[in-house]
């Protein structure tokens, strides 16, 4: 008699927060959640080159900008994607999330392709896309080498509270797990997103066939 294992297949479990059906078959990467885009872009971007994660606080000014629009991460990409580009004269990857602290603070994490080399430059466009601050400047970015899939994990902790079901569960009630900013909380650049989808859809295929 076969024994059918207990344990969640990988397309399960803690990289799938949403659709809650589950699929026999890792599904087509349009109906992946973001904590599994999140990972395969992790993987992706190891392939690059050196990485380093980041966080960056936002000026009040820069949060009270983001929270205005519709979709706050994509417009905070777009201003680090352009002080990046311009402070290292090419183009760099990166996987942006965003979070809220206990205070309600909206602030970033993510990963970018950039060496030991170009780490500083890089910081100081941080603080240039999120809004430099006049005091403490040292304590509005931090950078560190050599993210693992323990760093994924801690960026993408809080995407459940982010899904459709559970903002409208949330929205009568006061509480810690009601997210207060609109939209997605995940942004790839579009070459290491593109990166991403195919190294998913070549471990599709292996368990497909």
């Amino acid at each position: 008699m076969r024994v059918r294992s207990k344990v969640a297949p990988w397309w399960h479990g803690r990289y799938f927060n949403e659709p809650v059906r589950r699929h026999r078959y890792p599904a087509q990467w349009r109906d992946t959640s973001d904590i599994l885009r999140c990972h395969y872009a992790h993987e992706a971007i190891l392939r690059l080159g050196q990485v380093h994660t980041f966080t960056l606080n936002l000026r009040p000014d820069m949060e009270a900008k983001a929270r205005a629009k519709s979709n706050p991460i994509a417009w905070l990409q777009k201003r680090i994607d352009r002080e990046l580009s311009n402070a290292l004269n090419r183009p760099v990857q990166f996987i942006l999330t965003i979070e809220e602290d206990d205070k309600r603070r909206l602030h970033c994490h993510g990963e970018f392709q950039v060496n030991q080399e170009e780490v500083k430059a890089a910081r100081a466009a941080l603080r240039k896309a999120g809004g430099a601050w006049k005091t403490a400047r040292q304590h509005q970015t931090k950078t560190e080498p050599d993210p693992d899939d323990g760093w994924t994990g801690y960026i993408s902790k809080d995407f459940w509270m982010t899904t459709p079901m559970m903002r409208r569960l949330m929205a009568p009630y006061k509480t810690k797990y009601k997210v207060t900013f609109p939209g997605c909380p995940l942004s790839v650049t579009a070459n290491l997103n593109a990166e991403a989808k195919l190294l998913y859809e070549k471990h599709r295929a292996l368990v497909i066939n």
